[in-house]
């Protein structure tokens, strides 16, 4: 009997114990109790809600001019960097990618202003539009029944916080138009650079030519000239046009946006929209013939040349068509590949004239 009193005491003990210390749990609760009056706090803040308008605009204007603050470091470096990298590596490639990187650096910046500006316009738009709700409204502020803020409070601030936002919006324009202008600028120098190292290549080196001459017929001729490398692609077409090229690879490019469709014969730089890429061979003639320096074509090398009864140039391309190029003449609406025997003998005339002046390495075979 002891021992089951004691055991029974000792179990007393321990459920003595176990109450004794959960005692402390329940006096927690009024601890946390003591944080719910939150919205006694918030109550005042309702007849404040002008300044708090405001100093949202406030800060989005000044997200604004950091943006602009961002833009003003990030294209001067984009633009040093490219240009340093183009003055380490002296190959015509690397110029052409120093114009890649800042074409696309400089349509990155224009998607951000653009973005910026069309986010502060929906801004402004909005608080100037709460607060003549506001002023229209009628309006308790809680229990306590209390007027919000009164009319001219109210227009003060969407007055205060719409010209902030104007002003930020004028500044990151401002800020869009001088990066643009830095781009553009940066654009100018690189491409006479690449002028300055195909004149250089042409100068010194002879681009080879190997045409083919492919019997069509009694009378008719289909000529093809081996495929060349992407440097003598560009100094080719600077030779036989007088033009040099947007793109580096342009010659080897034969993507399309439509399979239905052959791929466009135009990118779309130099202003050419996505719906002319595929222009017919009088306006490809003119666009060709009117540009100073920098044509966008693709898939092709133009050449022009005069006919025997004179009149203006007939344009001839050499269409790429895997490894060789395929000489094809301008036929009202649409291109013809197989040539009469004297225009065939006028394109394989051009090319001699340029083998006779040092400029390409000729060779004349027999398909």
């Amino acid at each position: 009997m002891a021992r089951s009193e004691r055991r029974l005491t000792g179990k007393k003990q321990q459920g003595t114990k176990t109450k004794k210390a959960a005692a402390p749990k329940k006096a927690a609760a009024p601890k946390a109790s003591k944080r719910k009056p939150a919205p006694k706090r918030a109550a005042p803040a309702k007849a404040e809600r002008p300044e708090r308008s405001e100093q949202a605009l406030a800060k989005a204007g000044e997200q604004a001019e950091a943006l602009v603050q961002k833009e003003r470091r990030r294209g001067p470096r984009s633009i040093e960097g490219v240009l340093h990298r183009l003055a380490l590596a002296q190959t015509l490639e690397a110029a052409y990618h120093a114009w890649d990187e800042l074409r696309l650096e400089r349509a990155l910046a224009y998607e951000r202003f653009t973005e910026e500006g069309r986010r502060l316009g929906q801004q402004a738009g909005f608080w100037v539009g709460a607060a003549r709700a506001a002023v229209e409204a009628k309006v308790s502020a809680g229990e306590a029944g209390q007027a919000l803020a009164e009319a001219p409070p109210l227009q003060r601030a969407a007055a205060d916080a719409e010209a902030k936002l104007k002003a930020a919006a004028a500044s990151v324009e401002s800020q869009a138009l001088k990066t643009d202008a830095e781009f553009a600028e940066a654009e100018l120098h690189v491409r006479a650079v690449i002028k300055t190292r195909v004149q250089r290549y042409a100068a010194t080196a002879r681009p080879r030519v190997a045409l083919r001459r492919h019997p069509a017929g009694a009378s008719r001729t289909i000529l093809h000239a081996d495929r060349v490398g992407p440097d003598d692609s560009v100094v080719l077409m600077f030779l036989l046009s007088g033009k040099l090229p947007t793109r580096y690879g342009f010659l080897f490019d034969d993507s399309t946006e439509d399979v239905s469709r052959p791929p466009p014969w135009l990118y779309t730089d130099e202003g050419v929209r996505p719906d002319d890429t595929r222009p017919p061979p009088d306006q490809l003639a003119e666009r060709l013939l009117a540009t100073e320096s920098y044509v966008p074509v693709k898939g092709f090398l133009p050449l022009f040349i005069h006919s025997e009864g004179g009149g203006p140039p007939v344009l001839h391309r050499m269409l790429e068509r895997g490894p060789v190029m395929e000489v094809e003449i301008a036929d009202g609406d649409q291109f013809r590949n197989v040539l009469a025997q004297d225009e065939a003998e006028r394109v394989a005339g051009a090319l001699l004239r340029l083998q006779v002046d040092g400029r390409i390495q000729l060779d004349l075979g027999a398909g």
